[in-house]
């Protein structure tokens, strides 16, 4: 059975403050098979890498089973790059409206393309041994739920590791939110999300949580 998931294309110019890179070598086409749409972000917090392009592909099991995509797009573009990193994600499931009161596990692809301009914070996780079932619970249960409360929340989607190359870096679990550009990130609603439960699943973390805020600039 097909695995559907994403493809998280990682890159660092040479000159950070250059304009933005060729299409061709920022979201090359066809670099790997069955991909049914795909999105570019630029870094909103000042942290690298500083480009991300996500496939969103309809099987990653060939990816995730033979390296000789990445190899093919590092061969062909990493020499005009400070650094090239997949990473594999399949899908788990999603939230699309306030109303829905579970993740269902279909559609993978977003019902629209997020605007030009709008945020995605990506949180991975990676839950020291034994603690991961609580982990998913908590995001299941109450935290999804309360970050669709916050102004401007458009969409979550959840993925599981799948596979890394190139040196990515990378968690266990992840939560994908997207919002408007205009948005209540850090006010009262999100401030709301911080509850007891996360504390815990925050402290029984094998590393520190892996949070990243793009802007789309390709949709």
């Amino acid at each position: 059975m097909a695995v559907p998931g994403i493809v998280h294309r990682l890159v660092q110019p040479k000159d950070n403050s250059a304009p933005l890179l060729p299409d061709a070598v920022l979201a090359p086409p066809g670099i790997v098979p069955g991909i049914e749409g795909f999105l570019v972000f630029e870094s909103q917090d000042d942290l690298t890498p500083k480009y991300n392009t996500t496939y969103f592909i309809s099987d990653i099991r060939p990816v995730v089973e033979s390296s000789s995509y990445f190899k093919e797009d590092a061969n062909k573009n990493g020499d005009q790059l400070a650094s090239l990193a997949w990473e594999v994600a399949s899908f788990i499931h999603g939230r699309d409206t306030v109303q829905q009161k579970e993740l269902t596990p279909e559609p993978h692809l977003l019902p629209s393309p997020p605007a030009i301009g709008s945020t995605l914070v990506s949180n991975g996780n990676t839950p020291a041994d034994g603690w991961d079932q609580d982990y998913n619970d908590w995001y299941n249960k109450e935290h999804s739920a309360a970050l669709s409360l916050v102004p401007g929340w458009n969409n979550c989607r959840r993925y599981k590791h799948e596979k890394a190359y190139g040196g990515a870096d990378y968690a266990s679990w992840y939560g994908w939110n997207y919002y408007d550009a205009k948005n209540g990130l850090y006010g009262p609603e999100w401030q709301a999300s911080m509850t007891p439960w996360r504390e815990k699943v925050r402290g029984h973390g094998r590393k520190p949580n892996l949070r990243r805020v793009w802007k789309v600039i390709r949709n």
